[in-house]
């Protein structure tokens, strides 16, 4: 499948992109992972036969991923190159969720070595929250090509995870791995200073849209009223993205997430910028939300930046890339499909 153009030139590292770009790189990058991982199964079934995402997987992977890449001049076919970055994406999945951590991209780039620019993982440890050290999957990926060993992938990933443990407890980013936190207000400040003004601010929104003649009542069609709202005020994702701060995106995320948990069940959590070693950024100020199950244990999490940023999604992302009309629809199919991600006994 092709890749993101932007994302796809930062293989050329020999060179170290300017950290504006680097950065832009990042969050394109972001944006469109799970779209890109989608793909990238879809094309190579029935491969893996191993669970998707799993250690047992990633020899399946890495056999297809020698297949296509012999040498670096490989790379210099856009083919190979788009097939790197899919092997890149999926790798660093795996080891997320099975250590826990997140991606980044700033520690690499400001040392210039070897993938400076690219997306690399920093792991949890039983330490805390994002503490057991960064991996640089681009390495991971050119390691494997050289030494064509067949189970690079699967021996770094089962390092990581006797190193540091699997994913544990204290997961605040991204949610992609189960936790088992039953109250993350106990151990996030953040979350229970924003839980503390979340019905006088839901207060203040309805009630301002409802001055402009926009009813929000809590349903599920209330969702497209305002949809269309956010499709009025913003012509496209990068509009959004730069107004993450305003109160009014942050008062329509807290009602979204409100209305999700309602209707669906689950939680509503944020980032704790205390515990992060990276920069704070915008996206870290909106909520995110995940089901719970009986034992304690979240779901994937699903962030409010997501749903809001693709629901007012104009443009395509890299060359290949296409968009859904902007049918005014978007967020109440998110939350389709957020219930139907629901875990068995789960509130």
């Amino acid at each position: 499948m092709s890749d993101d153009g932007q994302v796809e030139d930062l293989v050329e590292v020999r060179r170290r992109p300017p950290r504006a770009e680097a950065e832009q790189y990042f969050w394109d990058f972001q944006d469109s992972c799970a779209e890109r991982l989608d793909g990238f199964l879809a094309a190579i079934a029935p491969r893996p036969e191993a669970p998707a995402y799993s250690v047992e997987s990633l020899d399946e992977i890495e056999a297809l991923y020698l297949e296509r890449v012999r040498t670096p001049a490989d790379l210099d076919d856009a083919g190979p190159r788009s097939f790197f970055f899919d092997v890149f994406r999926y790798v660093g999945e795996v080891i997320l969720r099975t250590c826990g951590g997140e991606w980044e991209w700033e520690e690499l780039w400001e040392q210039g070595g070897p993938g400076a620019g690219l997306p690399f993982v920093r792991v949890d440890s039983p330490e805390g929250y994002l503490r057991g050290g960064t991996v640089n999957i681009y390495t991971t990926l050119t390691g494997a090509a050289g030494t064509r060993s067949g189970h690079y992938f699967r021996d770094l990933t089962t390092a990581i995870r006797n190193s540091f443990g699997d994913a544990g407890p204290l997961r605040r980013s991204s949610g992609i791995t189960a936790m088992g936190v039953a109250d993350p207000a106990a151990v996030n400040p953040a979350l229970r200073d924003y839980l503390a003004h979340h019905q006088g601010e839901l207060e203040r929104f309805t009630t301002a849209l409802a001055e402009q003649g926009t009813k929000l009542d809590f349903t599920a069609e209330s969702l497209d009223r305002l949809e269309q709202v956010l499709l009025d005020r913003y012509p496209d994702k990068a509009d959004i993205k730069a107004d993450f701060e305003s109160s009014f995106v942050q008062q329509a995320a807290r009602y979204i997430a409100e209305v999700f948990v309602r209707l669906a069940g689950g939680r509503i959590d944020i980032v704790d910028p205390a515990a992060l070693t990276r920069r704070v950024t915008p996206e870290d100020s909106l909520p995110y939300l995940e089901h719970v199950a009986a034992d304690g244990t979240a779901s994937p999490a699903l962030p409010l930046s997501q749903i809001l940023s693709g629901a007012v999604r104009a443009k395509a992302v890299g060359r290949s890339s296409t968009v859904e009309p902007r049918t005014g629809d978007k967020i109440r199919g998110q939350l389709e499909r957020y219930a139907a991600s629901a875990h068995p006994n789960s509130g």
